[in-house]
């Protein structure tokens, strides 16, 4: 009964953050999946940085 308790309480009692985190959710999975978002350039000009000297 533990977690199923647990379970019911966070969605009977906080259900609008339950919400909010799902629209949050959608939204950045439908950025990710976008294939016309903007996007760090590929980064194959040169060497990787080495330590500073």
């Amino acid at each position: 009964q533990g977690p199923e308790f647990v379970r019911k309480h966070i969605f009977n009692k906080h259900g609008e953050k339950i919400a909010e985190v799902r629209k949050e959710v959608l939204f950045f999975n439908n950025f990710l999946l976008d294939p016309k978002r903007p996007a760090l350039p590929d980064g194959k000009g040169g060497p990787p940085p080495g330590p500073a000297q």
